[in-house]
């Protein structure tokens, strides 16, 4: 395996996604860790991409000033005050994730777990962060080993309280 992650082309299908060791992805809205590595990963894997994502996911997205110029979003919500200047809204996953492939640009499935579960049977690849420790939440990510298995890059990390894995799959 190289050393660096494989590049998402124009019109994949790609996940991306953090869990613990239990597939926990979630607490009340938010990640139950905080690991800047990750969340760097996360920022750079879906720069210039087509992101499909949960209105509570991407309201903590806007709210960390991270709704810009570098992404396009697909809102799956009832709320069309939330579409803008990088950002459609769409009232359901089918909806948002076909405006994102119509796009052209790489699509990025970035949460909640109803998106995710949706869109596993659609997607390319997996683009996991796994967080080797076990966490309280209400939020866990779908079963993805039906879908996904063949690892095409590893590369293990840890900062000062926790290690984790940056994981890729592609499907069987």
């Amino acid at each position: 395996m190289d050393n660096a992650a494989p590049i998402a082309e124009s019109g994949s299908v790609n996940i991306i996604v953090a869990c613990d060791e239990n597939r926990l992805i979630g607490r009340n809205g938010r990640l139950p860790w905080r690991i800047r590595e990750d969340w760097l990963w996360f920022m750079r894997n879906i720069e210039g991409g087509a992101c499909v994502i949960g209105r509570v996911c991407y309201e903590a997205m806007l709210g960390g000033g991270h709704v810009n110029e570098k992404r396009r979003y697909y809102v799956v919500s009832r709320d069309e005050s939330l579409a803008g200047e990088h950002t459609e809204v769409f009232s359901s996953t089918a909806e948002a994730l076909a405006a994102a492939r119509a796009s052209g640009r790489p699509v990025w499935i970035c949460g909640g777990v109803s998106i995710y579960g949706e869109c596993l049977p659609l997607a390319d690849r997996l683009y996991l962060t796994q967080v080797h420790h076990t966490f309280e939440g209400d939020a866990w990510m779908p079963d993805w080993s039906g879908h996904f298995g063949k690892e095409i890059f590893r590369r293990d990390s840890s900062d000062s309280k926790y290690s984790y894995s940056f994981i890729v799959m592609d499907r069987f």
